[in-house]
């Protein structure tokens, strides 16, 4: 379903109204923050009570929102603020974190009464700002002046978004002018499948103008997001891409980083091997630098959720490594590695930090380990990339992250 414009500038109009005024809209939740979910087979922080863990949450939450939400030039609309990777065009934002901000907007629904309006601001945005290539797509770059239809897409928002869509239609349903479930049915079937998975190879490419069959971004591997859209869909082609991924992880490991389980920011070839330098933006590109960050925590969400040995498997081995490597002080692990786990930074910053704090999840007996992590997580704000990170894995550390 696409909605049409005359709609969307009705509800556009009726949004700039109401902000800072409304406080009932979107709280018919069904869902609603604070979950605190039991896990029977991970961990959570247990030095302090789990109302504690939410309050936490809910403040690193309200300085997000505030620092990084932003109104569009369109009435109703709304983008994150964020740095983009490259300096193509002067960017305000890009569809990662509008990624990340839907996913938000739909966990901390119930704690904040206009999450549902923020999130359809986000939807707003992207509906009106469609990749080139692929029209269930987003274009990857919100530019200065919100220019629609100028960029091709970046996998990962992608997955995001549409992800983001499936927690919606479970939040607040489908019933709405939005149609969350469709959307997602659409994004996922006509949108990724068609173009961010590459039919041979079954490896989740870098974008809908990704011609390279084999060239992959493992923050992209978001198994529990490939296992819920096979959830919904029940179409088999995301258990083989789910698959494709834990063979990748297996042969990295096992090649290159036996004793680390770290994973590059890109990776080509068959079998599976880590890029050259400069492969597509710098020369960390075969290191597990800014990008790859992320797949601990991407990983381990596959164990959290579903309860999968290869996730186990995988998380397990990095944060063994992460405790280790940082003497079990969490405070002390630092920015990008070599695969061997060499540091090539002596700084620190929860885009690497919180995600292994995931990782470490899986493990009774990191418990030291995670409590000491989350107070060093929980008031640590930087910039965009980092805190959007920190937020969503916090959620996940908490017990606020629901599966689909």
């Amino acid at each position: 379903m696409k909605l049409s414009k005359l709609y969307w500038l009705g509800l556009g109009f009726m949004l700039f109204f109401q902000v800072g005024h409304s406080q009932t809209a979107g709280t018919d939740c069904k869902y609603p923050f604070p979950q605190t979910k039991v896990y029977k087979h991970c961990i959570v922080p247990n030095h302090v009570s789990r109302e504690q863990l939410n309050n936490d949450v809910a403040a690193f939450y309200d300085h997000w929102k505030t620092a990084y939400c932003k109104p569009t030039i369109m009435p109703g609309g709304y983008y994150i603020e964020g740095h983009a990777t490259n300096n193509e065009v002067p960017a305000k934002g890009t569809s990662e974190g509008h990624g990340f901000g839907m996913i938000t907007f739909a966990l901390m629904a119930g704690y904040d009464s206009l999450a549902k309006q923020y999130f359809d601001g986000l939807y707003l945005f992207f509906d009106s700002h469609r990749s080139i290539i692929n029209n269930e797509l987003m274009g990857w770059t919100v530019a200065e002046d919100e220019r629609t239809n100028s960029f091709d897409c970046a996998t990962d928002g992608d997955l995001d978004i549409a992800y983001a869509l499936l927690l919606a239609d479970k939040q607040w349903g489908s019933e709405g002018k939005i149609n969350y479930l469709q959307e997602a049915k659409d994004m996922i079937t006509l949108g990724l499948k068609k173009s961010c998975v590459d039919h041979k190879s079954m490896r989740i490419v870098l974008g809908d103008w990704d011609s390279l069959s084999t060239a992959t971004r493992p923050s992209d591997w978001m198994v529990a997001q490939l296992r819920a859209f096979y959830n919904v869909t029940t179409d088999s082609f995301w258990l083989s891409a789910i698959d494709t991924v834990y063979g990748m992880v297996n042969t990295i490991t096992e090649n290159y980083s036996p004793k680390t389980g770290l994973m590059p920011d890109f990776a080509t070839g068959t079998p599976a091997r880590p890029v050259q330098a400069g492969f597509l933006e710098k020369s960390s590109d075969k290191d597990f630098s800014w990008n790859a960050c992320r797949y601990p925590w991407r990983i381990a969400m596959d164990y959290i959720q579903y309860k999968d040995k290869n996730s186990l498997k995988a998380a397990s081995k990095v944060a063994e490594w992460a405790k280790v490597r940082s003497e079990n002080d969490p405070s002390k692990f630092t920015a990008v590695y070599t695969l061997d786990g060499t540091p090539l930074q002596t700084y620190t910053s929860v885009a690497f930090t919180s995600p292994m704090l995931v990782a470490v999840m899986t493990n009774k007996e990191n418990q030291e380990f995670l409590n000491k992590g989350w107070d060093f997580i929980k008031n640590n704000k930087y910039k965009y990339y980092n805190d959007s990170i920190n937020l969503l894995c916090m959620l996940v550390i908490s017990g606020n992250w629901w599966e689909i």
